[in-house]
């Protein structure tokens, strides 16, 4: 019986430890590009790349970039 309870929190732990860390990306997957110029034009420059890394599927330095130049455009 105690077997199976330490079995219960391991795997309670592990369900727990997946969900917080599970996942990298950040829980932008409806952005828009006008999402992108919206937080650019609010202030939000790390909102804006998160955006646009989920936007356009690139990597940090590539959306970091990316973000610059449209913010000297703006």
């Amino acid at each position: 019986m105690e077997l199976e309870y330490l079995w219960v929190i391991v795997a309670v732990t592990v369900i727990i430890i997946f969900l917080k860390f599970g996942k990298s990306t950040p829980h932008h997957s409806n952005a828009t590009e006008e999402d992108i110029i919206s937080a650019l034009n609010d202030g939000h420059k790390v909102r804006a790349i998160k955006y646009y890394r989920s936007v356009h599927g690139v990597g940090l330095k590539e959306a970091k970039d990316a973000v610059e130049k449209l913010e000297s455009k703006t």
